[in-house]
């Protein structure tokens, strides 16, 4: 657990020297918040998300930077920096489990019967080709990895709205190539 160890170590000066243009008052903070920042983005992210521990613990350094103004200085700045820190966690948690899962090609066992895939390809492909110009291009954004607020605001519909169309269009899908 992190133990603040203000003082002897005064972060609120750091945070002075650095507002006033001492960067290496900045690179001395980052050194001492580092495995405190680093055990947030573990714990929040988890093991799941590991290749993102690095970038998400730089965007949360680059945010506390961005935010030194915002610290007032009435309580610890270490504090202060845990609550940032753990919010900008979450929010990276958040946009990460919205993505859409990436497959490894390792793991992918090819259909080896003759035929199959093209037949499978034009069942879909008709399939799709019916489907709403409005919903098919909900479905071509979600594929993209565009996030579902933003595929809201381009449909003009509600993120529910958008979440049942792409639900609905892959269940008729999955229908269709079962069926087919």
């Amino acid at each position: 657990m992190f133990k603040c160890d203000c003082p002897p170590y005064d972060c609120a000066a750091m945070v002075d020297q650095y507002s006033a243009g001492k960067r290496t008052a900045g690179d001395d903070l980052a050194r001492k918040f580092r495995p405190l920042v680093w055990r947030i983005v573990q714990r929040v992210l988890g093991h799941q998300w590991r290749e993102e521990w690095e970038d998400a613990s730089q965007a949360i350094f680059l945010r506390i930077v961005s935010s030194l103004n915002k610290w007032s200085g009435r309580g610890n700045f270490c504090h202060w920096l845990k609550v940032v820190a753990a919010r900008k966690a979450i929010d990276i948690w958040r946009g990460l489990k919205q993505q859409p899962a990436q497959i490894d090609p390792r793991f992918v066992v090819p259909d080896t019967r003759k035929g199959s895939h093209e037949a499978l390809v034009k069942s879909i492909q008709e399939a799709v080709a019916a489907f709403p110009p409005e919903r098919k291009r909900v479905l071509e954004l979600r594929y993209q990895g565009v996030h579902w607020e933003e595929i809201s605001r381009q449909a003009g519909k509600s993120v529910r709205t958008v979440q049942y169309w792409v639900t609905e269009m892959l269940q008729q899908l999955r229908d269709q190539c079962l069926s087919g």
